[in-house]
């Protein structure tokens, strides 16, 4: 599947998810990107797709024009757009 500009996703930020929308979709060399953005006026947030497909979060030198994986950063689903409620918190061992 492609994702495209105006097609619905889901950003996962630790436990919090939130509704997304992609606002474009590109390719550089051999590798394809989607931004998404949570609201008109959000954060942009740039995602490379993987093999078996996974997003991961990049970022770009502005110095060299190369993206390169942000550890830990943001997740991201596609064909979804709803917020879900927080992570279950698990109980402690005694």
């Amino acid at each position: 599947m492609t994702p495209s500009a105006g097609a619905p996703a889901t950003l996962v930020m630790r436990q919090d998810q939130h509704p997304a929308t992609i606002i474009d979709a590109f390719h550089k060399g051999s590798a394809f990107y989607v931004v998404a953005r949570l609201n008109a006026h959000g954060t942009r947030y740039v995602f490379r797709g993987r093999p078996g497909g996974k997003w991961v979060e990049v970022i770009e030198n502005p110095a060299t024009g190369r993206y390169r994986m942000l550890h830990g950063g943001v997740g991201l689903r596609l064909d979804q757009a709803e917020t879900a409620p927080p992570g279950r918190r698990h109980a402690r061992s005694l």
